[in-house]
């Protein structure tokens, strides 16, 4: 059709135009069939031609209007032309009737396809209604079987929710109430131990205050007992039985004084309130007056006692002489206490900085499976040992405490049966000895002008206080008592005063208050007043010092310590008495000596050898005596002193003619008793022979006697050479 068009003198525009009319107008009408669905109602008014109307009637009105643009298109054209136009438009009716017939049938056919399409539509739709249904019926009872589960779910969840919340709350309030128990618990326990303080702090006090009255009551008598035993046991005239009964009172009553300071220091290490010392001292004379306090009670047993002195000459230690006095007395207590047979020896070594201490027995000794309890307090290795023995059981406890209180150790090894052995290291640092020490040796303290003030509530010990510095020269007025004290107050001054603090009525601070009010009318200073106590506690020593007292003078004390105490604050009298060390009186009497080196005690005898044998020998020749014990015996008195050592030599002398009939006689046991009072008197005043008089007399006590003839020969000579020592001391005295 378009040749056919086209071979007319048609516009190449228009031409396209009506191409591009009738391809669109198919493409239209074949979408519109294909993309349609129609229902039944409306595929049975196709049938009627109701739509197709419609659509021819759109399709007349097109069709027209081509053909009016063509004829439009004829007009403008040539004449000739126009007959060729209309045989065109002809053939294009024919062609477009044609085209509308066969549309016609398409559309038939369509509607046909259309109507077929439909009932498979319903149909589908049928099938697929049946399976939406047959879904949502197994889905429903999915869902339906999922919510059921849910719900139990939900309600199981619930319930374990509900349980966990009741039990939370439950819990918690177990939780707050177990807090609100506690809470309340420990405020109990708050104020149970706040009451068990208290009641603790009660108890102490209790145990201070009954410490302190315990002090107080068993130091004044043991003060008194000791001073008058130590000036009893020297006295020249006293019977050997007496003697032996006096030196028994004075052992027991040191027994007693040890248990006593062992309370009461265990007490204050206990406490933490023991506090050290560092102050020089001399080591040898410290060890030197150990090893001769405890020579008798071994002499007493019959023991080999040996001691080594290693110490640097002309230097001495800085620390507490007190405490390690304390430490090896308790050491060599047990020791001799514990050895019934064989030895005990002691080794003080210094060196590097170190005192080196050892102790060695053969006594009993322990299991080392003890050794582990050997230190604690009140306690001792074997129970048994306490009823057989005695003792607190707080000695090695005490020197547990001081050695590890200086700083030092303490090794222990023991065997069974074999024996027990001690080490003790202490750091001590070295001073040189001071030159004064040395030239305050050589003196006896005169209280000649000096008048002093005693006030004590104990006779016993007042009426020995006055015996010691009326010897010694001083004017002293005393009180039985701060009541007595009160009534006669003295008006006048006195160089110093001595005043007991626990006295009934009226005590020593209130005494001190008596006697400063009585310095304050007067218009004078109070002169140094010191206190008397037994009350070892430094709390209370503290206070003393606060409330205006100068010193303390601890009971029971020493003469020495008491003279050193009125020299620091009087100094001396008026009168001095001159006295060579070791109780020498003057250069043309020689000195005694002092023995540092080690003492052999094979068979009991505990005599230091010299270590040249030529030197003892020299030795013997002029023997020298130690009269110091006989000087504080004596306080200083001069005249005294030279009577006593004429007694000496008269007794002596008795005794030697009394031994010399004895051993003719082969009397052994008369011999025993004259070397006993023999090996007394030596061993006083430091006579050579005074150990082997010792060792005779238990000797003989064990049952010997003519294997012993050889030493009582020489104890024979030892009396004429000790009358005639003796006589050349004395006569240097007058």
């Amino acid at each position: 059709m378009r040749f056919n068009l086209t071979s007319r003198n048609f516009s190449e525009k228009a031409l396209g135009d009506i191409e591009r009319r009738i391809r669109r107008q198919q493409e239209r009408k074949e979408l519109e069939f294909l993309g349609r669905i129609r229902d039944k109602s409306s595929l049975d008014s196709l049938k009627r031609g109701r739509i197709f109307s419609e659509e021819s009637k759109e399709q007349e009105e097109e069709l027209k209007s081509f053909v009016e643009e063509l004829e439009k298109l004829s007009v403008e054209q040539e004449g000739s032309q126009r007959a060729d136009t209309d045989a065109i438009l002809g053939n294009i009716k024919t062609l477009i009737a044609d085209l509308f017939e066969d549309e016609q049938k398409l559309r038939e056919q369509f509607v046909d396809m259309e109507m077929d399409l439909s009932l498979k539509n319903q149909e589908l739709f049928a099938t697929i209604q049946q399976l939406i249904a047959s879904l949502q019926a197994q889905v429903v009872l999915e869902y339906r079987d999922q919510t059921r589960y849910a719900y139990n779910l939900t309600s199981n969840v619930s319930t374990v929710l509900a349980l966990l919340v009741f039990l939370g709350v439950i819990g918690s309030l177990g939780f707050v109430y177990t807090i609100l128990k506690e809470i309340r618990r420990a405020n109990k326990y708050r104020n149970t131990l706040e009451s068990a303080k208290e009641r603790s702090d009660e108890l102490a006090r209790a145990k201070q205050d009954f410490l302190a009255n315990m002090s107080h009551e068993i130091r004044n008598p043991l003060h008194a007992i000791q001073g008058y035993q130590s000036m009893l046991v020297q006295e020249p005239t006293l019977r050997p039985e007496n003697r032996e009964q006096v030196e028994m009172i004075g052992f027991a009553s040191g027994m007693l004084m040890d248990i006593v300071n062992d309370i009461l220091d265990f007490s204050k290490l206990e406490a933490g309130k023991l506090r050290l010392e560092e102050e020089p001292f001399d080591p040898s004379r410290l060890f030197l007056q150990i090893k001769h306090t405890y020579r008798l009670r071994a002499d007493e047993k019959g023991l080999a006692y040996a001691w080594k002195l290693d110490l640097p000459e002309g230097q001495w230690l800085i620390g507490d002489e007190l405490r390690i006095s304390q430490i090896v007395s308790n050491l060599l207590s047990n020791a001799v206490k514990f050895t019934s047979e064989g030895e005990v020896r002691v080794e003080v070594l210094y060196r590097e900085g170190n005192l080196e201490l050892e102790v060695r027995d053969s006594g009993m000794g322990m299991p080392e499976a003890k050794l582990a309890a050997l230190f604690d307090e009140f306690s001792q290795a074997d129970t048994s040992i306490s009823r057989k023995y005695g003792g607190t059981g707080l000695g090695l406890a005490i020197v547990k405490r001081l050695v590890d209180l200086q700083g030092g150790t303490i090794q222990v090894s023991s065997a069974e049966g074999v024996g027990t052995q001690v080490q003790i290291v202490l750091p001590l640092p070295v001073c040189p000895a001071p030159v004064q020490a040395q030239e305050a040796s050589q003196e006896v303290v005169s209280l000649k002008g000096h008048r002093i003030l005693l006030v004590d509530d104990d006779a016993s010990g007042l009426k020995l206080l006055r015996m010691l510095l009326t010897r010694r020269g001083a004017e002293v007025v005393a009180f039985p008592g701060g009541q007595a004290l009160s009534q006669n107050l003295p008006e006048e001054t006195f160089s110093m005063a001595f005043l007991d603090i626990q006295m009934p009525e009226v005590n020593g601070l209130e005494a001190r208050e008596l006697l400063a009010s009585a310095a304050e009318r007067r218009g004078e200073p109070l002169y140094p007043v010191i206190a008397m106590t037994a009350n070892v506690f430094a709390e209370e020593q503290h206070k003393l010092l606060a409330s205006g007292f100068d010193a303390l003078l601890l009971k029971p004390f020493k003469e020495r310590a008491l003279m050193e105490m009125i020299q620091r604050y009087v100094g001396q009298g008026e009168t001095p008495a001159p006295e060579a060390k070791g109780g020498a009186a003057s250069p043309d009497v020689p000195a005694p000596a002092r023995a540092v080196s080690e003492e052999e005690g094979a068979e009991g005898s505990a005599r230091a050898k010299e270590q040249d044998g030529a030197a003892e020998e020299q030795q013997r020749d002029v023997q020298e005596l130690d009269l110091q014990t006989l000087r504080d015996f004596c306080m200083g008195d001069e005249e005294m002193l030279a009577e006593t050592l004429a007694d000496f030599s008269e007794v002596t002398a008795s005794d030697r003619e009394r031994l010399a009939e004895a051993f003719q006689a082969k009397a052994y046991g008369k011999v025993r008793e004259i070397a006993h009072q023999l090996a007394s008197r030596f061993r006083q005043v430091d006579f050579y022979f005074g150990e082997e008089a010792k060792a005779l007399e238990l000797s003989l006590k064990a049952g010997a006697t003519e294997e012993e003839d050889a030493r009582i020969a020489a104890l024979l000579r030892a009396c004429s050479e000790f009358q005639e020592t003796v006589d050349r001391y004395r006569e240097a005295l007058i």
